[in-house]
């Protein structure tokens, strides 16, 4: 191979791209040697480079978990205001600020492994918990002043219930309080500062507007179905999936949603009561058909469980299941029971708990 000189900027047109001194092709590449070769002629052009551009590579969620012997650092975080990167720049005019802003980025650090943990116990979709903590940092960020005496807990709590509920994944007070250890004036103090806030926090985070409004539109009995069937521990196979499945589509044929079936539709005694009664009354149902009563590891569905997440009353989650249960042949879906199966569901007690 030929070599034909060497120096710095040799062979570099006037746009800073390499050309071939010898057969003026643009093919010259450098080598693992830091050499510049013609890859048409074969010519060297230039021996010795060393490449002092700067090298920019920018990390993706999937780099997160990874074991690049070449990596400095983690992946840019736009949840923290340093980018989760920890750099700090002295001597800035707006100190004041910038202080704050690392105080709110050394909270949600502490903070954000508990909201996890909050969502991972309730069976939640890694949405929920990605909302409430953001949630949490603009409350912090735009509405200090309405945070006066409320506990961290209760405003991470808070943020965990208005995100689930944001997602469409409601969560009761009642569960929440006991994964927080909060009493329920702690609680409500929490839930009200946010709701003071999010007027402020609209106006300025404007991303918020969709989800916001699903929070103010009433809850469904299809849209709890994730989250209790999850807190029954019915996620876990395919089965359970057809399960879950099935609670939703009963929910929709016992409270349609399609406004055209709503207006040809008789009134039931189920459509007073609270969507939590009606969900819980559907699992009790579909869980005690006959395949399906003994399948749950930790074993037949109560009603005293299903009141112990929901926080409704056992007996009023009985009399939604004395309502429902006349119509279980129209409302049950036919590829999940049969007519005989179903037959076989208990009748409402009359009184007392089972």
């Amino acid at each position: 191979m030929a070599q034909g000189g060497s120096g710095a900027g040799a062979g570099l047109s006037a746009g800073g791209a390499s050309i071939c001194f010898d057969c003026q092709s643009d093919q010259v590449m450098l080598d693992a040697e830091g050499c510049r070769v013609c890859r048409v002629c074969g010519v060297v052009n230039e021996s010795g480079v060393i490449d002092e551009r700067t090298e920019w590579r920018n990390f993706s969620e999937k780099d997160k978990q990874t074991d690049d012997a070449t990596r400095v650092g983690r992946a840019v975080d736009f949840l923290y205001e340093d980018g989760g990167l920890g750099v700090q720049v002295a001597g800035q005019a707006n100190r004041g600020a910038d202080s704050r802003a690392r105080g709110i980025d050394k909270w949600l650090r502490r903070e954000r492994p508990v909201v996890k943990a909050y969502v991972d116990q309730l069976k939640l979709p890694t949405e929920v918990a990605d909302d409430a903590i953001t949630l949490a940092r603009d409350v912090k960020k735009h509405c200090l002043k309405n945070l006066q005496g409320v506990q961290n807990k209760a405003l991470v709590a808070g943020c965990v219930i208005y995100a689930a509920k944001m997602n469409g994944h409601p969560v009761t007070q009642k569960v929440m309080r006991y994964l927080a250890k909060l009493d329920t004036k702690k609680l409500n103090k929490g839930q009200k500062a946010i709701e003071i806030s999010m007027k402020e926090v609209l106006e300025k985070v404007p991303s918020w507007k969709q989800k916001f409004d699903a929070t103010h539109q009433v809850s469904h009995p299809a849209d709890l179905m994730y989250q209790f069937c999850g807190q029954l521990g019915m996620t876990q196979t395919q089965d359970w999936h057809l399960f879950r499945q099935a609670c939703v589509e009963t929910a929709n044929a016992a409270k349609p949603k399609d406004d055209s079936k709503v207006q040809n539709r008789v009134s039931q005694a189920w459509d007073a009561k609270h969507p939590q009664t009606v969900a819980t009354a559907i699992i009790y149902m579909l869980s005690h058909l006959p395949k399906w009563v003994r399948k749950r590891a930790a074993g037949e569905v109560t009603f005293k469980e299903l009141s112990h997440f929901s926080g409704q009353a056992e007996s009023t989650i009985m009399q939604a299941y004395a309502d429902l249960y006349p119509f279980v042949r129209e409302l049950i879906p036919k590829w999940f029971a049969t007519t005989a199966e179903v037959a076989q569901l208990p009748p409402p007690p009359a009184t007392g708990r089972k």
